[in-house]
């Protein structure tokens, strides 16, 4: 009987813990809260079909990484045509060193991208669908992004994000608060080779906070990034969280 309440009570002193960790919404990654360090990774397979259709891209995700750093869920954010579904397969996959809040871990939510890029050229032969050729015709479209004459390397791999050194909060839009509008303002930046945003385009925007996003972000600093010693621009994605509060 001694040892029965002895667990009982031990159970009990654990658990608060364990069930606040369990059961808290996640945390949005930015501002204080940092962006958690993969410790696993895996390589998303390349689709066969995607592959000879010459279809390459980057997926955006919003993944929920777990109190204890697994990744519990992932959706698209920007979709490419034949690539979603191996992106996420891959993301869930992946592992994260757990987030601590006050000594608890807790869940976080950020967005990862995963960048397939083919190696070779067109293959012969290949038969496309109408949404692969569409996927070619996106791609053609839109080339990779250049910064005084060099191509910006997109962040992803070996390449690791810049940190950040400086950080201005957005402006809450009046009338945005008014029609109590919140959300997150999700933008591609370029980040030239001193650590300023040299451009940043929204890729998922939330009506009447888009504007107030970019001038933030516009106004945001890094560390430069090296290649083999040489600062070069990069391209990323960054979030902007707007939250009303209640008073």
């Amino acid at each position: 009987m001694k040892r029965i309440v002895l667990t009982l009570a031990l159970g009990l002193a654990v658990s608060p813990a364990l069930v606040f960790a369990q059961s808290q919404m996640p945390i949005r990654v930015g501002g204080n809260v940092k962006a958690p360090d993969r410790i696993k990774y895996v390589a998303p397979k390349y689709p066969e079909i995607a592959a000879s259709a010459q279809v390459q891209g980057i997926v955006i995700l919003e993944a929920v990484v777990g109190p204890d750093g697994s990744v519990t869920d992932a959706k698209v954010l920007k979709s490419v045509a034949l690539l979603d579904q191996a992106a996420v397969d891959a993301v869930r996959e992946w592992k994260y060193e757990p987030t601590l809040l006050n000594g608890v871990p807790v869940p976080v939510i950020m967005t990862v991208t995963v960048n397939f890029s083919l190696a070779g050229g067109t293959s012969a032969g290949a038969t496309m669908t109408p949404a692969q050729g569409a996927a070619m015709t996106a791609m053609s479209n839109n080339p990779p992004p250049t910064w005084n004459g060099k191509t910006a390397i997109r962040i992803g791999g070996d390449i690791k994000a810049p940190e950040r050194v400086k950080y201005v909060p957005p402006v809450y839009p009046d009338d945005a608060q008014q029609a109590k509008v919140q959300g997150i303002v999700i933008l591609e930046c370029i980040i030239d080779e001193d650590g300023n945003i040299a451009q940043a385009k929204i890729l998922k925007g939330v009506p009447l906070l888009d504007q107030a996003a970019l001038d933030a972000v516009l106004l945001w600093k890094y560390t430069p990034t090296l290649l083999n010693g040489v600062a070069m621009p990069v391209v990323m994605t960054v979030t902007v969280n707007f939250t009303l509060t209640t008073r």
